[in-house]
């Protein structure tokens, strides 16, 4: 599905004559614990040169709650949902990352 995704961007950036930058984003993963087919998958991508953010979204419960509460993580309710604070952390270092990559983006432009 994402080698398809990634040449579809390519194809469309090919067809308007530039460039259109993207990244991978690995979700759900374990924050502790990296699987082998993470690991394996990682590799593939570095050694196809294909763009990814250091920073994954990992599986965590209040990410779930977002949906079933209709809330957003600053408006759940630390009692009511384990893991809030590192899911905040999280979603602030992805969020990090991606305003640097959108910053070098313009500045490169």
């Amino acid at each position: 599905m994402a080698a398809r995704a990634i040449h579809l961007i390519k194809d469309e950036g090919e067809s308007f004559d530039k460039v259109i930058p993207y990244r991978v984003l690995f979700t759900r993963t374990s924050q502790a614990i990296p699987t082998k087919l993470e690991k394996a998958i990682l590799a593939q991508l570095k050694g196809g040169d294909i763009p990814h953010f250091t920073t994954h979204l990992n599986e965590r419960a209040a990410f779930k709650s977002m949906f079933y509460h209709q809330l957003d993580l600053q408006e759940l309710n630390q009692t009511e949902v384990n893991g809030l604070p590192q899911a905040r952390d999280n979603a602030l270092r992805l969020t990090e990352e991606l305003v640097n990559l959108v910053a070098d983006q313009e500045v490169a432009a």
